[in-house]
């Protein structure tokens, strides 16, 4: 079969038919031109590896080449390089090899860098023009932010590992602040987990005796939380600790009992026996009063503060995304051939969908707007055991108070975007991870074409401007491309 753009021709022995493929689509005016435009020539090799990020004055993108041993469906990239360019291309210019790039609300209009020298540099593109300086802003690339600047940790030979807050500058100009240190010796590495956790005034980080320690960054006050802990995670909001015991089993992972500890209350509860290295984030949603537990083949769910547990059904897990609304939480399972839906009131479990299916957007969430109460879901297993990285399915909107569910597209793959009532998705991806980019309407289901050999995993996209970033991979032709979608 050959493919030439807006038409798929196939071709047998006595004759050719040809079959009209989606057509291009209208696009919105970019850079002058109601079409995809060249923002930054690369290499065929290389990729666009994060979202782009707008600062003053221009664009800052993250590229690295493919390594030898990256598969399709979970790329792997060497050394990433940092490169800037204006808003429509204009005056391309590499800047440094980076480990990551960022931003930090203190820091308005410029991208933080962690460059070839393991220190956080500040890039501003001033003038509207390419390539701006860098300036030093602090001597480590760190752990995580705090309220009060950079954490970091660093190995100081014989006097073991310590852990240091990197203060933040005045300004842009002053250069790195002296760095404090916090608190010596410190665990290096985890048995299940992290070692470490900073929030806006407090730290947490494990010792090499199995505790685990707060540091009050406004006053240097060290408190030790609990003794005899092999892994922690703590709460954004610092009141719940949850702990698993150093004493554990022979199994990988190691189970031991877990605690929660509410600091606010002062007391510990005892949650089971299970490795937290099977719930790397049960505290990621303890701000809406939900802790989830996984305990080897099925999950609870515990409503904080008082610890009323419901128990999941063998097999299905909680949606990453989190509840659909303050009662529903979707759960699906790699080989379950239905999607469920619980009621975090009763504890009930029905089936909402009959088949398994991602949830990719919901009208609560602002990203979609529907008549009542619906869920967006991706009919596809999660990848890449139960389904192939170049999977496809249907797109499906289901009312959460019951009925029949109504498809909104025909397909879409993994790889996909929505920017208000359309979807922006890569399909028929090859074993290179390069496929067709397409728009759908999602309420008609029309589908329109908008660019081919595009790398899937590299699409991005502003919503608020309706902007879509993507890899294309052609020749010559090269480099990260951009378009704006129609209004």
């Amino acid at each position: 079969m050959r493919r030439v753009r807006g038409l798929v021709i196939v071709c047998g022995l006595l004759a050719c038919d040809v079959a009209q493929g989606p057509e291009p689509a209208p696009l919105g005016e970019l850079c002058g031109a109601q079409a995809p435009t060249l923002a930054l020539a690369l290499a065929p090799e290389q990729r666009l590896v994060s979202a782009p990020l707008y600062v003053e004055g221009g664009v800052l993108y993250r590229v690295a080449e493919l390594a030898a041993d990256s598969e399709p469906g979970l790329p792997s990239f060497g050394t990433s390089s940092l490169w800037a360019a204006g808003r429509c291309g204009e005056e391309p210019r590499f800047i440094d090899q980076v480990r990551s790039l960022g931003v930090r609300a203190r820091w308005p209009g410029v991208g933080l860098a962690c460059d070839s020298h393991s220190q956080l540099v500040a890039v501003q593109l001033a003038g509207g023009q390419a390539g701006g300086p860098t300036w030093p802003l602090y001597a480590d690339c760190g752990l995580g932010w705090s309220g009060h600047g950079l954490i970091g940790r660093r190995d100081d030979g014989e006097l073991g590992a310590g852990l240091y807050l990197y203060p933040d500058p005045p300004d842009l100009s002053s250069g790195p602040a002296e760095a404090i240190e916090l608190l010596r010796p410190v665990a290096t590495s985890g048995l299940d987990g992290p070692t470490f956790a900073a929030l806006e005034d407090l730290v947490f980080v494990r010792t090499p005796d199995e505790s685990v320690v707060s540091i009050d960054l406004r006053d240097g006050a060290v408190r030790v939380e609990q003794t005899g802990v092999r892994a922690f995670q703590v709460s954004a909001d610092a009141r719940y600790l949850l702990w698993q015991s150093h004493e554990v089993d022979d199994g990988v992972p190691a189970k031991g009992p877990v605690v929660l500890n509410d600091r606010e209350l002062g007391i510990s509860v005892a949650l089971g026996a299970t490795s937290l290295a099977y719930s790397s984030s049960s505290l990621a949603f303890a701000g809406r009063g939900l802790l989830v537990l996984t305990l080897g083949t099925y999950q609870q769910v515990y409503r904080l503060p008082e610890l009323a547990v419901i128990d999941l059904p063998e097999g299905l897990v909680v949606d990453p995304r989190g509840p659909v609304d303050e009662r529903q939480w979707l759960l699906h399972g790699d080989w379950s051939d239905e999607t469920q839906l619980l009621d975090l009131a009763t504890g009930e479990v029905r089936s909402l969908f009959p088949a398994a299916a991602q949830l990719i957007g919901r009208d609560e969430s602002g990203l979609l707007e529907g008549a009542g109460a619906e869920a967006w879901l991706l009919e596809l297993r999660r990848c890449c055991k139960a389904s192939r990285f170049d999977a496809e399915g249907p797109v499906w909107r289901v009312p959460l108070a019951g009925g029949a569910p109504l498809r909104a597209a025909a397909r879409a793959s993994r790889y996909l975007r929505i920017v208000d009532d359309q979807l922006v998705t890569v399909v028929d991806i090859d074993a290179d991870a390069l496929g067709t980019l397409l728009r759908v309407d999602l309420n008609n289901g029309g589908e329109q074409l908008l660019d081919d050999r595009v790398f899937a995993p590299s699409l991005q996209a502003d919503a608020d401007a309706g902007v879509v970033t993507y890899s294309r991979v052609d020749g010559e032709r090269s480099g990260v491309w951009q378009l704006r979608l129609p209004d």
